[in-house]
C-alpha cells in the first residue's frame, strides 16, 4: 500500500544518508499516506522523530541565512539547544608531591596525571592530594590497587574523560565506575584477574572507546547498549567465548577487535552493526560465521585468520566496501566449496593485501 511505501521510504532514506533533502522527502511521503488515512500515523514515532529533524533543517538554513541578532528569543533559545555549553573554567594542575617514598607522580598537560609504581599508601595520599575538578586524565602503571580495586577515594574526580589501568592488580571493577558521566576512553592492560566487567557498565553514557588487553573477561554486560556513543570496543588476549547479537545494536560501533579469545561463535544479530568499518576475529576458534556477514555492507577490514574455519559464507565475496580479507591459505584449501569460489576468495584477499601495502607505504 502507499501507506506502507512511504513508511519503508523513511526508513530507508531517514536511517542511512542523514540528508536534508531525504527528510524532507520523507517528510512529504508520510503527509501523502496521511491523507489516505487521516490522523492514523500522527503518533507515530517515525513521523515525530522526521518532524522535528525538518524543524531542525529549516532552522540550520535560517541560521545560515540571517545572523543571530535578527533571531526571535524563541529562535535563539532553540539554536541555544543546538549546541553543547561550554566546559566550565577549570584551573590547571598544579605540581605536587606525595610525601610517600614508594611512587611517581607527574602532571601531564594541564588536566592530565600519570602514577607509576605507587604503593597503595601512596595512591591513597596522591588521590587525596590532587584537585579534583582539575584532573581530566589519569593513568596507573605498575600500581598496587588495594584488594585489586579501585580506592574509594579515587571516585572523587567529576570530570574524569580518559582512564588507562595498567599492570595494577585489577582483580574487580566496582558498580562506582558507572558515576563517571564523562567518562569516554577506558583502557584495561594485562588485569588477567578480571573476570567480569560491572553490571552497571551502560552507566558509561560518554564512552567511546573501551579496550581491554590481556584478562580474564569471559563476558559482556548486556547494559553496555546504554553506551550509545561507543564506537570502539575492542577485548583480547581474554577468554570471551562468544560475540553476543546485541552488539550489533550499538548505534555508533564502528571499530570491533576480538582476536586472542576463546570464541566458539559470532552471533547472527551482531551483523545488524551497522556503521561497522573493521572487525578483527583472529585467534580463535570459530568453525563457521554468520550467514548474513554480508549484510555488514560498511565493512572494510575483516580478519578471521587462525581460525578452524569449515565455512566461509558466500556473501563474502559481494561485500563492495571490503577493502581487506585475511584468511589463511591453508583455511581455503580444506574448504569444501567450489574451485571457483576458493579462487575468487583469492583474489579478493590478494587485492586486500595490495590495498594494505600501499596504505602502510603512506607512513
Amino acid at each position: 500500500s502507499a501507506t506502507e511505501l512511504a513508511f519503508f521510504r523513511l526508513r530507508a532514506k531517514g536511517d542511512h544518508y542523514f540528508h536534508a533533502r531525504a527528510y524532507l522527502s520523507a517528510w512529504e511521503a508520510f503527509y501523502a499516506a496521511d491523507q489516505l488515512l487521516p490522523g492514523r500515523l500522527k503518533d507515530h514515532v517515525p513521523y515525530k522523530r522526521t518532524g522535528i529533524l525538518v524543524a531542525g533543517t529549516r532552522l540550520g538554513r535560517l541560521l545560515a541565512a540571517a545572523p543571530a541578532l535578527k533571531l526571535t528569543p524563541a529562535q535563539l533559545a532553540e539554536r541555544a539547544s543546538f549546541f553543547e555549553p561550554p566546559p566550565p573554567a577549570v584551573p590547571a594542575l598544579p605540581q605536587i608531591e606525595v610525601n610517600h617514598p614508594t611512587g611517581n607522580l607527574r602532571i601531564q598537560g594541564d588536566h592530565g596525571v600519570l602514577i607509576e609504581d605507587a604503593s597503595e599508601s601512596y595512591l591513597e595520599a596522591a588521590f587525596t592530594d590532587l584537585p579534583a575538578q582539575s584532573v581530566y586524565r589519569l593513568e596507573l602503571r605498575f600500581c598496587q590497587l588495594p584488594g585489586g580495586k579501585l580506592p574509594n577515594v579515587f571516585f572523587r574526580f567529576p570530570h574524569l574523560t580518559h582512564l588507562t589501568i595498567d599492570t595494577c592488580n585489577l582483580a574487580r571493577l566496582t558498580n562506582n565506575l558507572a558515576g563517571f558521566k564523562q567518562l569516554r576512553h577506558l583502557t584495561i592492560i594485562n588485569a588477567p584477574k578480571l573476570t567480569d566487567l560491572p553490571l552497571k557498565l551502560g552507566g558509561l553514557t560518554s564512552l567511546r572507546a573501551l579496550t581491554i588487553e590481556r584478562s580474564g573477561i569471559t563476558d559482556i554486560p548486556f547494559s553496555i547498549l546504554a553506551c550509545r556513543e561507543l564506537q570502539t570496543l575492542s577485548i583480547s588476549n581474554s577468554r570471551l567465548t562468544c560475540v553476543n547479537g546485541f552488539l550489533g545494536e550499538l548505534p555508533q560501533l564502528t571499530h570491533a577487535a576480538f582476536h586472542h579469545n576463546h570464541l566458539e561463535e559470532v552471533a547472527e544479530d551482531f551483523v545488524e552493526a551497522a556503521h561497522l568499518k573493521t572487525l578483527d576475529l583472529s585467534s580463535n576458534r570459530l568453525q563457521g560465521l554468520p550467514d548474513r556477514l554480508h549484510a555488514l555492507h560498511r565493512l572494510e577490514l575483516l580478519n578471521i585468520s587462525q581460525n578452524p574455519l569449515t565455512s566461509i559464507p558466500a556473501g563474502i565475496l559481494y561485500m563492495n566496501a571490503l577493502h581487506y580479507l585475511k584468511i589463511d591459505s591453508k583455511t581455503i584449501n580444506q574448504l569444501a566449496h567450489y574451485a571457483s569460489f576458493k579462487a575468487d576468495l583469492r583474489k579478493k584477499i590478494s587485492a586486500g593485501e595490495v590495498r594494505w601495502q600501499q596504505w602502510q607505504e603512506l607512513w
